[in-house]
């Protein structure tokens, strides 16, 4: 997910637009506003919701993950005092409801205007890179962060297993060892090479 949202962050970055576009002229925004009846609305939309992501991504880049809120009713074990999960959740969901709109006007017009398919399928293409470009600067803060933290436990988790391991051979007072601390059963542990060895001297003689 954080791959997809960064590449349609970059995805603009040969037509001077922050990935919210594609290569050459037609961009999203001018596609959309082609529809029949309906184009000039999604157009204006569009680019109030890209004005607003903008807006996002630079707030980013001067605060971190904070939001910009001194007083945040919805903290999040992990994250930073200022993210509130609540105002987030009410930025992202205008973007996927006009994608939604949009999926819908486009399917309802591919039966109803003839000859309209090639610019349809044209729409489809740039749709989904710019609803991501939209959605990066809100999501992938979050994903960096919780990605951050599981990293963090798991490489805590990580060295007190292999202290655990070792502690029959660097602590001289160490008796009755756990089977967690001579567990030979993974490559990490410092039995495993050894016991590997063992098992298959072992089977030599013990299988026909």
């Amino acid at each position: 997910m954080d791959v997809a949202l960064l590449n349609a962050e970059k995805g603009g970055a040969s037509t001077g637009t922050r990935g919210f576009g594609i290569p050459g002229e037609d961009n999203f925004i001018s596609l959309v506003g082609k529809l029949p009846n309906v184009g000039g609305g999604f157009a204006a939309e569009a680019k109030r919701l890209k004005d607003a992501s903008e807006a996002k991504e630079r707030e980013n880049q001067r605060a971190g993950m904070g939001d910009g809120t001194r007083a945040n009713a919805n903290p999040v074990p992990g994250m930073s005092p200022d993210f509130d999960p609540v105002k987030v959740s009410k930025q992202i969901y205008p973007i996927l409801e006009f994608r939604d709109r949009v999926v819908r006007n486009i399917s309802a017009g591919i039966s109803m205007v003839p000859g309209l398919e090639k610019l349809l399928d044209h729409l489809g293409e740039s749709l989904t890179a710019f609803i991501l470009g939209l959605l990066a600067p809100f999501v992938r803060p979050i994903i960096q962060q919780v990605s951050k933290v599981l990293k963090d436990g798991s490489s805590s988790i990580i060295n007190a297993s292999a202290r655990s391991q070792l502690e029959p051979w660097t602590n001289p007072n160490c008796s009755d060892p756990t089977h967690s601390m001579l567990s030979k059963d993974h490559f990490t542990n410092v039995l495993n090479s050894c016991a590997g060895r063992v098992a298959t001297t072992i089977l030599q003689y013990a299988v026909p």
